[in-house]
């Protein structure tokens, strides 16, 4: 929202100072300028980088009354909204499904579309202050449970982008790393990538030796340039388009990586449908899972963890999951 539909820096100031003067916790003055390098920042986060002198006790309590003073002032005052922003959306609701994703608190989006009632434009909200998870995997939320197929990410924030999973690149060397971890033999195994992408652990499956390599995804573009990849590479890989929870060929496929590329529901499925891929074709199935933002389901799901490699590009890790073939 902020910096794509509306510029709210100098009125949240102004609602923050309202709620700091009347709290007993600090008497900071702060700026429009503080809050333009913070706009767009989950909750905890925002808090931390303007008030890091107090205690996490005295940031929430703090954080609690301004966002609900906050709140109150926008719905009633609004804030500086960029031209054209109604139009735009009433021509892009003629043909489109139209959500708001926020790194905000609760109440935020819901003051904006009061206020200017815009409601009638905008199908879903969803925010960090609901679930308090980030915006990228929020943006796979509400993909997830609205069942879409083509999505598009519009914001100002190129982090967002980044943790937006389903639409990242794994890096090569962290690939060929994660592959080496598995321990398997290559060469007797069958792997799949699924939300393959551009092909890039595909190849780095070929080059580690794999008997079978393939890759699933529902973007026909994506798989249109892994095909072409793979034919300039010289490799003999399998695409397969189509939705995860509808793929029946698990049972085809020994080692499986994960990038995130769907929310938890459709994760949840998929889980569901490999480890019921054993009674198809009875074998050892391994888990490799980049950045695991739900591997709770691969525990609830009797999979055992077991290994964790640290990334060497980006700030997360990769589990390896194992269920072993059935007695």
């Amino acid at each position: 929202m902020d910096g794509t539909l509306w510029d709210a820096s100098e009125e949240v100031a102004h609602s923050w100072q309202e709620a700091i003067q009347a709290s007993t916790i600090t008497d900071k003055v702060l700026t429009k300028e503080d809050f333009m390098r913070v706009m767009g920042k989950p909750m905890d986060e925002l808090i931390e980088t303007l008030f890091p002198e107090l205690s996490k006790t005295e940031q929430k309590e703090l954080l609690e009354d301004c966002c609900k003073v906050e709140n109150a002032y926008l719905q009633e005052h609004g804030a500086k909204l960029y031209p054209g922003i109604e139009q735009m959306l009433a021509d892009l609701k003629q043909e489109y499904f139209l959500a708001i994703v926020s790194n905000c608190q609760c109440g935020y989006i819901e003051a904006f579309l009061e206020h200017y009632g815009f409601g009638k434009y905008i199908a879903d909200i969803q925010c960090f202050g609901m679930n308090e998870v980030p915006k990228g995997e929020n943006i796979c939320l509400v993909v997830d449970r609205n069942r879409l197929e083509d999505a598009v990410y519009v914001g100002d924030i190129q982090k967002n982008v980044a943790e937006f999973h389903g639409y990242s690149m794994t890096d090569e060397k962290d690939m060929k790393r994660m592959l080496k971890a598995i321990p398997v033999n290559p060469s007797e195994c069958s792997f799949l990538d699924v939300g393959c992408g551009k092909g890039i652990c595909m190849k780095c499956a070929v080059e580690s030796g794999y008997g079978k390599v393939a890759g699933l995804d529902l973007d026909k573009h994506l798989l249109g340039i892994a095909k072409k990849n793979m034919s300039i590479l010289k490799m003999d890989v399998r695409l397969i388009n189509a939705n995860a929870v509808d793929f029946d060929g698990y049972a085809d496929f020994d080692v499986f990586y994960f990038y995130n590329p769907f929310g938890r529901s459709v994760f949840e499925q998929v889980i569901e449908k490999i480890k019921e891929s054993q009674k198809t074709r009875n074998r050892d199935i391994w888990i490799a899972y980049y950045h695991p933002v739900f591997s709770e389901l691969f525990d609830r799901a009797g999979f055992e963890l077991k290994n964790e490699v640290k990334d060497k590009t980006r700030d997360t890790t990769t589990k390896f999951y194992y269920m072993p073939k059935l007695k």
